[in-house]
C-alpha cells in the first residue's frame, strides 16, 4: 500500500510513458500528466432568487472553477449564460466577461411577453465543449405572467394568453401513464456467483421522473429468491447470493403496471469492489468467485484525478480500511485495475468532511423598523496561511489588500420568496458535477449527522457512474486531449476565394471595422483562411468586413463563419422532476399570487404600465432614413432637395454642403480655428456601412477605398445626405469621426448589391453590468417619500470580497413589508474552499 501524492507538471514539460506494463508509480503519474493537458472547469450560477415574474431581471452570478483543486479558473474569459423554454428553445442569450477582480456576473432580463411557466438557465464557457453539455450548468427558474390573475393550477385557465401550455404537476396526471424503466446496477459493476451481493436499482417513468416500485427476483424456474422496494427517489437495493449459471429476472410493480426486467449474467471469472462506512472508515473488499484464482490487481482510490490511495491489492488480508477524514468532501472514485491497467470492477463513494466554510452572519440589531439600515458583520474564518504571511511581507503588502476570497449575497423578503432548497454551490460542486445523469435534489445530501441522507447518497453511488476522466485509460498513457481551444478574446473567422473556379485565395487583405474606433486588417493564409482576434466588444456592435486582393480589388469573395453554439438537448422533464415539487407546491399557494401582484406593481411603478404586442401594421407611406447614432444631424438634404439640386453626380452634390470639398481623389472639409481653418478627412457611412476614417492632418490624400464607392454611386439613386459637425452629436461616432460625418442612403441600400467581398454582422458581445437597485433611505426626505418599496429581493451583491481574516461588511436598508428577511452566502476562497450559508428568518422588520 502507497499513498501518492501529484502536483500539476508544466503542460509542455511531460515526458510521457506509454508502456502497457508501466509501473504503478509512472501509471500514477500519468494521470497528472492527463489533468495537466486536459484541465476542466467546474461551473455554478447563483440566482438572487428561484422565481420571477415576466419583465423582471434575474440578477446572477457565476462561480468558474478549476474541476480539480476549485480555485477560481481563468482559462476561459467568457461565460455563456442562456434562458431556455420547455421546448428547448434559447430565449435570450448573454455573453459574460470578469469584472477588474476576475468575478462574473451579469443579469438576463426577462421579456415583458415572456410565456408563462418554468426556464432553464444553462450556463457554460466554450472551454467546456471539449467535455461535453453534461459538464454544463443548468439549474430551473419559474416565470408567472402577471396578466394572467389565475393560479398556474387554475382549472379554468389551463393555457397561457400567449398560447404556450402552462407548465403544471396536473400534466402528469393527464398525460397517458408513462412507461416506467428499472435498471439494476450490481455493486462494482458484476454478479459474483456464490457470494453475497448488494445489488442497487432505479426507477423511472420513460419521461425520467423518479416513481416508487417494489416487486421481487426469481430464477429460471420463477422460484422467488427476495423481495425489493424502492426507499428514496425511486432507488432502492437487495442483497442475494446468486448461483453460477441461473439467471434472474425481476418482477417490477407500480399502480397495476408490471414490468419484467433480466438482471445482468452471474459471472464466474471476475472481481467486484464491495465497500460501506462505518465508525468514520470506509471498509472495503473484493468479491471473488471460490475458485477464481487471486491475480495481482492494484487497487486506486482518487477525487477529481488527484490520488488518495494506489497499491497492489492485498488478498491475504482480504479488507481495508481508509479513514473518512482521508476523503475530501464530495465524490471519490475506487477501481480495481488488472497489471495493465484494464478496469476490472469500479465504485463510487460519497463522504461529507468539514472542509467547507460555513460563514458567521452577526446583524447589528435583532428588528428593523421600515426602510431602517441593515448591517451585517460576515466571517468567512479564513485565517491566513503562516506562509501566505511571510509572501505578504516579502511583497509589502497589507493585510488589508491581499483578497482571501469572495462571495454572493441575496436577501429576499420571507413573505414573498421562499428559497431554493434543493441546489447550491456544494451540491453543484462536489456531487453533480461529478456524476453521469440528473441528480433530484442534490442539496439533500448534505445533510450532516443525517444517517437516512448518508445511506441514500449511497445509492446514489450504486446508481450513477463517473463523469470525468477515464481513468484507466490515462493510467495506461492513452490520453484524451482538447479540440476546443479556451476562449480568451472575441474572434471571427473566415475565408476569402477568389479566381473564376473560386478557390481560396492567399494573400487577400481583410479589414474589419467597428464603430466608434475598432479597426484591424489581417491576411489570408495558404488556404484562405483568416482569423481576427484580440479584441472585445459589448453586444450590439455591428461590425464591417471587406476583403479585397492583392492589388486593392474587389473582386474576390468573402465568406465568413458562423456562429454556433452548442445545441440544446436537454431531458425535456427536467422541468417535472421531484427536485421541482417543492417549487410546483410554493406557486400553487395564495402567497405565490400575492408576491405576483406585488412584483407587478414593482414593476409598473419603475416602468409605466405593461404593454401589449398589437398586430403588426403595415405603413406604406414613404419616411426619411435615421442614423442609428444621432436623432437629428446639422444638415440633411432629402431626396426632393437632390432632384432640385441638379447635382450631376455624388462629388457635385457633396460640395454643396457647407465648408466641404470634394474632388475625385480627396474629400476634405474646413475645420475653422484661430488662425484660420485646416482640411481633415470626414467620416463617411453609406447605408449605414462607414467607409473611411478620420485621421486628422490636412494632408491631400484621399481614402481611395471609400472615393471608389462614392465615385460609382448613380445620383438617381440617393435619396438623402446627412451632415454631422456638432461635437455633442459626433461623441457617437467616435475618434474617427471627430471632426464630422457624412451619412448618405440610397433607394435600395448600396449593399443589397452583389458586393461579395463586403460583409456586416451583429455577434453576441459582452454584457456590460448592471448594478443592482439598493435604496438608500439615508435622508429624512428619502425616508419620508410616499411611493411603497415593493422589494422582494431586498439586496443583492455579487462580488463581496473579503480579506485574509475572512471578514466582510454590507450594509442595505429595509424595504416597507412587515416580514423577516432569508439571507443565503455562496462563495469560494482563493484557495478552493467553498462557502456556503443560509439563514431563514434571520432578519426581523416591524
Amino acid at each position: 500500500m502507497k499513498k501518492t501524492v501529484f502536483i500539476f507538471a508544466l503542460l509542455g514539460l511531460i515526458f510521457v510513458l506509454r508502456s502497457q506494463t508501466l509501473p504503478l508509480d509512472s501509471a500514477v503519474n500519468n494521470l497528472s500528466t492527463q489533468v495537466s493537458i486536459f484541465p476542466q472547469e467546474k461551473i455554478y450560477l447563483q440566482t438572487d432568487k428561484p422565481y420571477y415574474i415576466s419583465g423582471e431581471k434575474v440578477f446572477f452570478r457565476i462561480f468558474l472553477l478549476d474541476a480539480f483543486s476549485h480555485r477560481p479558473a481563468d482559462w476561459s474569459r467568457y461565460v455563456y449564460v442562456e434562458l431556455i423554454n420547455e421546448r428547448d428553445s434559447v430565449k435570450l442569450r448573454q455573453q459574460i466577461r470578469p469584472d477588474d477582480k476576475g468575478l462574473h456576473y451579469g443579469t438576463l432580463s426577462l421579456p415583458e411577453d415572456l410565456a408563462q411557466g418554468n426556464y432553464q438557465i444553462r450556463a457554460y464557457t466554450r472551454f467546456m465543449e471539449n467535455a461535453g453539455e453534461d459538464y454544463f450548468f443548468t439549474r430551473t427558474i419559474y416565470v408567472a405572467d402577471p396578466t394572467i390573475r389565475h393560479s398556474a393550477l387554475d382549472a379554468e385557465s389551463p393555457k397561457s394568453r400567449r398560447g404556450l401550455s402552462q407548465v403544471d404537476s396536473r400534466k402528469l396526471e393527464l398525460r397517458d401513464k408513462p412507461a416506467m424503466t428499472v435498471d439494476f446496477y450490481p455493486e462494482g459493476g458484476n454478479l459474483i456467483a456464490g457470494q453475497l451481493c448488494n445489488v442497487a436499482f432505479k426507477a423511472l417513468t420513460s419521461d425520467g421522473q423518479s416513481i416508487a416500485v417494489n416487486g421481487e427476483i426469481l430464477d429460471a424456474q420463477n422460484n422467488p429468491v427476495t423481495e425489493f422496494a424502492t426507499t428514496h427517489e425511486g432507488m432502492g437495493r437487495f442483497t442475494f447470493r446468486p448461483e453460477a449459471g441461473e439467471k434472474y429476472v425481476a418482477v417490477c410493480r407500480k399502480d397495476g403496471q408490471t414490468i419484467r426486467v433480466n438482471l445482468p449474467e452471474v459471472k464466474t471469472n471476475t472481481y467486484a469492489l464491495s465497500a460501506v462506512w462505518r465508525q468514520n472508515k470506509l471498509w472495503i473488499t473484493v468479491n471473488k468467485p471460490e475458485t477464481l484464482p487471486a491475480q495481482k490487481l492494484y487497487f486506486l482510490a482518487h477525487t477529481g484525478g488527484m490520488v488518495l490511495y494506489s497499491g497492489v491489492w492485498n488478498w491475504s488480508k482480504g479488507l481495508m480500511a481508509i479513514d473518512k477524514a482521508d476523503f475530501p468532501s464530495g465524490v471519490s472514485h475506487l477501481l480495481l485495475l488488472t497489471e495493465d491497467y484494464q478496469p476490472v470492477s469500479e465504485r463510487l463513494v460519497f463522504a461529507l468532511n468539514n472542509d467547507w466554510i460555513t460563514p458567521d452572519i452577526q446583524a447589528d440589531k435583532q428588528v428593523y423598523k421600515p426602510r431602517e439600515k441593515v448591517k451585517l458583520e460576515i466571517d468567512c474564518h479564513c485565517g491566513l496561511d503562516p506562509q501566505f504571511e511571510l509572501a505578504r511581507i516579502d511583497l509589502a503588502q497589507s493585510p488589508d489588500s491581499i483578497v482571501a476570497g469572495n462571495f454572493s449575497i441575496s436577501v429576499t423578503d420571507d413573505k414573498d420568496i421562499q428559497p431554493d432548497t434543493t441546489l447550491n454551490i456544494l451540491s453543484r460542486m462536489l456531487l453533480t458535477s461529478e456524476l453521469k445523469g440528473y441528480i433530484f435534489n442534490p442539496a439533500y445530501y448534505f445533510q450532516k449527522d443525517n444517517r437516512q441522507a448518508e445511506a441514500n447518497a449511497d445509492l446514489l453511488m450504486l446508481t450513477h457512474g463517473w463523469n470525468r476522466y477515464d481513468i484507466p485509460k490515462a493510467m495506461r498513457g492513452d490520453f484524451k486531449y482538447l479540440t476546443v481551444p479556451n476562449e480568451v478574446s472575441q474572434s471571427f473567422s473566415g475565408i476569402v476565394k477568389g479566381g473564376l473556379l473560386s478557390k481560396p485565395y492567399k494573400g487577400a487583405t481583410v479589414k474589419i471595422l467597428s464603430l466608434p474606433n475598432f479597426y484591424n486588417m489581417v491576411e489570408t493564409e495558404e488556404n484562405g483562411r483568416f482569423t481576427i482576434k484580440d479584441f472585445e466588444f459589448p453586444d450590439s456592435t455591428r461590425y464591417s468586413f471587406q476583403a479585397l486582393s492583392k492589388k486593392g480589388k474587389d473582386i474576390v469573395e468573402l465568406y465568413l463563419d458562423s456562429i454556433v453554439y452548442p445545441p440544446v438537448s436537454l431531458h425535456q422533464t427536467i422541468f417535472y422532476n421531484s427536485n421541482e415539487q417543492e417549487k410546483q407546491a410554493i406557486i400553487t399557494q395564495p402567497e405565490f399570487q400575492e408576491y405576483v401582484e406585488k412584483a407587478d406593481l414593482k414593476y409598473i411603478n419603475e416602468n409605466g404600465m405593461r404593454t401589449k404586442n398589437l398586430p403588426e401594421l403595415v405603413v406604406k407611406a414613404k419616411r426619411a432614413h435615421q442614423s442609428k447614432f444621432v436623432l437629428e444631424p446639422d444638415n440633411s438634404m432629402s431626396e426632393i432637395e437632390i432632384r432640385r439640386s441638379a447635382a450631376g453626380d455624388i462629388r457635385s452634390l457633396v460640395n454643396r454642403i457647407p465648408d466641404v470639398k470634394m474632388t475625385f481623389n480627396s474629400i476634405r472639409f474646413r475645420v475653422h480655428g484661430t488662425a484660420g481653418y485646416n482640411l481633415f478627412p470626414p467620416m463617411i457611412i453609406v447605408d449605414g456601412m462607414p467607409l473611411s476614417y478620420g485621421t486628422g492632418g490636412n494632408e491631400e490624400g484621399g481614402d481611395w477605398e471609400a472615393l471608389n464607392i462614392l465615385n460609382l454611386l448613380d445620383i438617381n439613386e440617393v435619396v438623402q445626405v446627412d451632415f454631422i459637425r456638432s461635437p455633442a452629436k459626433l461623441a457617437g461616432y467616435g475618434s474617427r469621426g471627430k471632426y464630422g460625418v457624412i451619412e448618405i442612403y440610397t433607394k435600395k441600400s448600396y449593399w443589397d448589391k452583389p458586393k461579395f467581398n463586403l460583409a456586416q454582422m451583429m455577434p453576441l458581445g459582452y454584457q456590460t453590468p448592471i448594478e443592482f437597485y439598493s435604496p438608500q433611505y439615508d435622508t429624512p426626505e428619502a425616508r419620508e417619500n410616499a411611493l411603497v418599496d415593493l422589494r422582494s429581493t431586498i439586496y443583492w451583491k455579487p462580488d463581496v470580497l473579503f480579506n485574509f481574516e475572512g471578514k466582510a461588511t454590507v450594509e442595505f436598508y429595509t424595504a416597507d413589508t412587515q416580514t423577516t428577511y432569508s439571507v443565503i452566502i455562496e462563495g469560494v476562497t482563493t484557495e478552493g474552499k467553498l462557502i456556503y450559508c443560509k439563514k431563514t428568518d434571520y432578519v426581523s422588520v416591524k
